[in-house]
C-alpha cells in the first residue's frame, strides 16, 4: 500500500517556484479576514456570549496566571465549562498586545493564511504544484474559516491545530520520523485541549492503525508501533496537566466537569425536532419570565404548535429551577451549579429518548449529519433569522456540492495508490460523525476539519475536470 503517489514522500514546504502564488494567496486569506472583521464588528459585543467567558479566562491567566473566570477568590474557583487550549492563547495575546478584540482578530487572520499554507503543503504529496496552489486558494476563499476568525471563539484556532497535526502525521510517515509522530501527538492533544470534541481524535486514530496492523502485518514498513507508541505517549503527557486539574477540583478524570454529556445529550434530542427558527422563539419565550400558564398560551399561539413544543419550554425552565442559584451567591456556588446541571441535563435527555428512539436516531443520522457538515451559514448571527430562505439553501447546497467533490477526491487518492494518506484524511470526519451524532451539532463543530475536505474537493473538481477534457478531445476527434 502506497503512502504518496510520489516516490520522493517528504517535498520542499514551498515549491521554488509557487512562492509569487502562495504569498498572493496568504495576502487574499488576510484581506478577506479582515473583511469579515469589519462586517462582525457590530455583533462583537452582543451575540456569541461565549466570547465572555473566552475573555474572561484569558484575562485571569494573563494577569493573574490562574486559570478561573474569578481570581482572587477564597476559596479557589476552578473553571467548569471551557478547557485551556485557546484561553491560553488568547491569555499570550493580552499579555504582549493588552486585551483587545481587534487584537485576537487579527492574530487569527494571520492564522488563516497559515492554514493556507498547510493546505498547499498537505496538496503536494498528491498532485501537481498548480492543483496544490488552487487547493491553498480554495481555502483561502472559504467564507466560514475567516467568519470565526472575527470572533474570540475556538474555531480558527483548532483549525490550526487540527490541520498543523495531519500535515506532521504526514511527514512522520513520510520520513518515518519519531520526532514528527510525537510532535502530533502533542499538537493534536492540544487541539483536543482546545475544542474537546477532537480530544479522543489521536486515540481513534492509534486504535484503526492497530487493527490496520493486525489485519496487514506488512503495513510495519511505514506504520511503526514503537512509533504509534510515541504519538500516544505525546498525547497522553499533553492531557495530563489538565485531567489532574479536574481530578484534583473535582475528582473526576473527565476532559471537562460541566461539559458532560448530559446537556449535549438533553439539546441533540431537541436538536432538529422543530425547525431553528421556531426552537429559537420557543427558547425566548422560556427565558421569559412569564407565568406559566402565560407561557403555554403563548407557545400554543407559535405557528406550526405541537404538544412537544410545551414539553420542550417546560424542561428548559424546570432544569434552570432546579440549578439556578440566586445571583449574590459565592462564585464558588454559582460555579458548581453548573455541575448540578449536566446530570440534570441528562436526565430529561434519556426520558425524552425513551419516549422516541426511532425517530431520534432518524433525525440525528440525518439533520444532525446534515447540520454538521453542510449547515453552516457564514451570515453576521445578528442578521440570520431576517436573511431570505433561498439564499441560506444556496449556501447549504454550495456545502452540499463541496461534500460530493470531496468524495469524489478521496476515491481518487485511493485509485491513484495513496490509499494510506486518503485514509488519513478520511479518519478525523468518520471520527467526528461517529462522536457527534448522538448531541447537540452545529455546523462549526466540523469546521477545523474543513480544510482537508477542501484539498479533497478540488481534487474531486480537478479529476472531473480532466475526465471532461478526455470526453471531449475523443468527441472531437471522431
Amino acid at each position: 500500500m502506497a503512502l504518496f503517489n510520489k516516490k520522493d514522500a517528504m517535498l520542499p514546504f514551498f515549491h521554488p517556484h509557487q512562492k509569487i502564488p502562495l504569498f498572493l494567496i496568504a495576502f487574499i486569506a488576510l484581506a478577506h479576514s479582515f473583511a469579515f472583521m469589519i462586517y462582525q464588528q457590530p455583533d462583537w459585543e452582543t451575540q456569541w456570549t461565549d466570547q465572555g467567558g473566552y475573555h474572561q479566562l484569558a484575562s485571569s491567566l494573563a494577569f493573574h496566571g490562574v486559570f478561573t473566570r474569578f481570581p482572587g477568590t477564597d476559596p479557589f474557583v476552578p473553571e467548569v465549562i471551557r478547557t485551556p487550549g485557546y484561553p491560553l492563547f488568547v491569555a499570550l495575546l493580552y499579555r504582549v498586545f493588552g486585551p483587545s478584540h481587534w487584537v485576537v482578530a487579527t492574530a487569527q487572520a494571520m492564522l488563516f493564511s497559515i492554514i493556507c499554507l498547510f493546505v498547499y503543503r498537505l496538496a503536494q504529496e498528491v498532485t501537481t504544484p498548480r492543483v496544490a496552489l488552487a487547493a491553498a486558494a480554495t481555502t483561502a476563499i472559504f467564507p466560514p474559516i475567516p467568519y470565526y476568525g472575527a470572533l474570540i471563539l475556538t474555531e480558527i484556532w483548532t483549525t490550526l491545530l487540527v490541520t498543523a497535526g495531519l500535515v506532521l502525521l504526514v511527514g512522520a510517515l513520510g520520513n518515518r520520523s519519531t520526532g514528527r509522530f510525537a510532535a502530533a501527538g502533542v499538537v493534536l492533544g492540544y487541539a483536543g485541549l482546545t475544542r474537546p470534541i477532537f480530544y479522543l481524535l489521536p486515540a481513534f486514530l492509534v486504535t484503526v492503525a492497530a487493527v490496520a496492523l493486525t489485519i496487514k502485518p506488512k503495513l510495519r514498513d511505514i506504520i511503526r508501533p514503537a512509533a504509534l507508541g510515541v504519538f500516544l505517549s505525546a498525547y497522553l503527557l499533553t492531557m495530563a496537566p489538565w485531567f489532574a486539574y479536574n481530578y484534583y477540583h473535582f475528582h473526576k478524570l473527565t476532559i471537562a466537569p460541566a461539559g458532560g454529556i448530559g446537556r449535549s445529550s438533553w439539546e441533540g434530542y431537541w436538536n432538529g425536532k422543530f425547525p431553528g427558527r421556531t426552537q429559537t422563539e420557543l427558547t425566548k419565550l422560556a427565558e421569559s419570565p412569564l407565568p406559566d400558564e402565560e407561557l403555554d398560551r403563548q407557545v400554543q399561539a407559535v405557528p406550526g404548535f405541537e404538544p412537544a413544543m410545551l414539553s420542550y419550554v417546560h424542561q428548559w425552565r424546570e432544569i434552570r429551577r432546579q440549578y439556578t442559584v440566586t445571583p449574590d451567591a459565592p462564585a464558588y456556588d454559582r460555579v458548581f451549579s453548573r455541575v448540578k446541571a449536566d446530570a440534570i441535563f441528562g436526565r430529561f435527555a434519556q426520558d425524552n429518548i425513551a419516549s422516541e428512539p426511532i425517530h431520534y436516531l432518524i433525525r440525528r443520522f440525518t439533520y444532525g449529519m446534515f447540520v454538521l457538515w453542510a449547515g453552516e451559514i457564514p451570515i453576521r448571527y445578528s442578521d440570520i433569522n431576517q436573511s431570505s430562505s433561498r439564499v441560506i439553501h444556496i449556501l447549504w447546497a454550495a456545502q452540499v456540492a463541496l461534500l460530493f467533490l470531496a468524495a469524489l477526491g478521496a476515491f481518487r487518492l485511493w485509485r491513484s495508490k495513496a490509499r494510506l494518506l486518503a485514509v488519513l484524511l478520511l479518519l478525523p470526519p468518520i471520527y467526528l460523525s461517529l462522536v457527534q451524532w448522538p448531541f447537540l451539532t452545529e455546523s462549526r463543530y466540523s469546521l477545523p476539519l474543513k480544510p482537508a475536505l477542501l484539498l479533497l474537493a478540488v481534487l474531486g473538481l480537478d479529476w472531473l475536470l480532466k475526465r471532461f477534457a478526455k470526453h471531449r478531445a475523443a468527441d472531437r476527434s471522431t
